[in-house]
C-alpha cells in the first residue's frame, strides 16, 4: 500500500486572484484534490466496497503559507497519513514550487460517518498500518481549541446553493475557507493569509442561509477568529486567520 502519494499540478488561470498570484483558497483545494488521488489508489473512497456505508469528513485543517506561484508554474503537493487514534484520522500535506521551495504546509484530522445516519465510525481495521510517521517528518497536530470572542460583528453571508455541496450532498470545506477568507476581501488587496485554522463543528446543507461573523479578543495576540452560523444561530465553523502584507 503506497503511503506517501506525490502529485503535480499547475497553476491555471481559475486559481489565479487579485495580485495575479495563486489564492490560499486554491492551494487548500489543491491539497484536498492530491488526498482525494491517494484514497483512489488504495480504495478507500465512499464508493469502494470497504467503505460503502461511510464516507470521509474533515474535522480540523492547520494551513502555513509560505510562497505564492504564478501562472502556469508548476507546484508538487505530497500527502501521507501520519496515524489514527480510535475515531480520526490524520493526514499532512507539503506543496513545493519547481525549485523545492516551500509553498505551503497543512495538518489535518478526519474522521469517518456513516452515510445514512450522519454518525461517527470506527476506522477500518484495514488502514490500521496506514501510517507514514514511522520515516517522514510530521507537522505538529492541528490545534484542538480554538478562543471564541463574546463579541462578534456581521461579515457577509450566504445563501447555500447546488453547486456548493460535494458527493458527500453537504457544503464542501473548501469554499467554507473561501467564505471566511473573502469577508475581508478589501484586506486581500494589500495582504495574504499566513496561517489558517479552521474547525467543522456542523454539516451544512443546500438552502441554509449562513453568516460569517468577525471577533477578536483583545489580550489574545494570535489573530483574527470567524465563526459561521446557520438560521438557528448553530455554530458550523470556527476559524482563525493571521494575514502578512504581501
Amino acid at each position: 500500500m503506497e503511503l506517501v502519494h506525490k502529485t503535480n499540478f499547475k497553476i491555471r488561470a481559475a486559481e489565479i486572484g487579485f495580485g495575479r498570484k495563486v489564492t490560499g483558497v486554491s492551494l487548500i483545494q489543491l491539497m484536498q484534490e492530491a488526498s482525494m488521488e491517494h484514497i483512489i489508489k488504495i480504495e478507500a473512497t465512499a464508493w469502494d466496497k470497504d467503505f460503502i456505508e461511510t464516507t470521509w469528513v474533515l474535522l480540523r485543517k492547520e494551513v502555513n503559507f509560505y510562497s505564492w506561484p504564478g501562472l502556469g508554474d508548476t507546484i508538487e503537493v505530497i500527502t501521507y497519513p501520519t496515524g489514527f487514534e480510535k475515531i480520526f484520522a490524520y493526514r499532512d500535506y507539503i506543496i513545493l514550487d519547481q525549485s523545492q521551495n516551500k509553498v505551503a504546509t497543512g495538518a489535518s484530522t478526519w474522521t469517518l460517518i456513516n452515510k445514512n445516519t450522519r454518525k461517527i465510525t470506527r476506522v477500518p481495521e484495514k488502514l490500521t498500518g496506514f501510517d507514514a510517521s514511522t520515516f517522514r517528518d510530521t507537522l505538529p497536530r492541528c490545534e484542538t481549541q480554538l478562543p471564541i470572542s463574546d463579541q462578534w460583528h456581521d461579515m457577509r453571508s450566504y445563501l447555500i446553493g447546488l453547486y456548493h455541496l460535494d458527493w458527500n450532498g453537504h457544503v464542501n470545506n473548501v469554499y467554507f475557507s473561501k467564505f471566511i477568507m473573502e469577508s475581508e476581501a478589501d484586506k486581500q488587496k494589500d495582504y495574504v493569509p499566513q496561517k489558517m485554522i479552521t474547525h467543522y463543528r456542523q454539516e451544512c446543507f443546500i438552502d441554509d442561509e449562513i453568516t460569517v461573523q468577525y471577533g477578536k479578543e483583545n489580550t489574545d495576540k494570535r489573530g483574527k477568529y470567524r465563526i459561521v452560523r446557520n438560521r438557528d444561530g448553530a455554530v458550523l465553523v470556527l476559524a482563525e486567520i493571521e494575514w502578512v502584507r504581501r
